[in-house]
Parts: structure tokens; C-alpha cells; sequence
């Protein structure tokens, strides 16, 4: 999930960066101006998929998914908890990450 973030990040910050500003103060007022990849240290991964759609990064079946789908397994396996997710569900789980964002 890391590596899917950090290329959303790296996609966004490629963005012209008044424009992913202005679309990011929307989704959260409080959020410092990104200048650097370091900037999104802050920002929550659910607001982040919802800038990266804003700007057209990726449409908004994907970014469903990736919120839907991959963010929620990956909360799920990161909290403590007793759900542990079988190998099936983890290669789709990859699968989907690669497909939407590495291909």
C-alpha cells in the first residue's frame, strides 16, 4: 500500500501544483500547500485518492476501488485485529493495486 501511495503522490505532485492545491483545500481546508513529496505527510490516504481523482490522475472507478476495496483491506490487516485475509485475497488485492496504477 506504501508503494501505491507514494505513486499517487509522486502522479500528484506532477500535477500543475496551483491546481492540485486549490483541489486539495476543498477536500481539507486545513491541508498546508504541496510543494515537495514530503508535504503529504499530513494528508490522510482517503484524501489523497479523492485530490488524485479531482486532478485526473485516475478516474472515479478506480479511486473507488483503491478506497472501496484496497484501502479498506488495508486498514482491516494494519489495526489490530483478528481478520486475516487468505492468499487469494491478497493476490487480487496486488493484482488490483498493479493494474490500476503500474500498468
Amino acid at each position: 500500500w506504501s508503494a501505491a501511495i507514494y505513486k499517487i503522490q509522486k502522479k500528484c505532485i506532477a500535477v500543475k501544483n496551483g491546481y492540485l492545491n486549490t483541489e486539495l483545500k476543498k477536500i481539507y481546508p486545513k491541508a498546508k500547500d504541496i510543494k515537495v513529496i514530503e508535504d503529504f505527510e499530513y494528508i490522510k490516504d482517503e484524501f489523497l485518492l479523492d485530490v488524485a481523482c479531482n486532478v485526473k490522475v485516475f478516474d472515479k472507478t478506480i479511486k473507488e476501488e483503491l478506497k472501496n476495496t484496497c484501502l479498506d483491506l488495508r486498514n482491516r490487516c494494519s489495526h489490530p485485529g483478528s481478520y486475516k485475509p487468505k492468499g487469494q485475497k491478497i493476490k487480487a488485492y496486488v493484482e488490483d493495486i498493479i493494474g490500476m496504477l503500474y500498468e
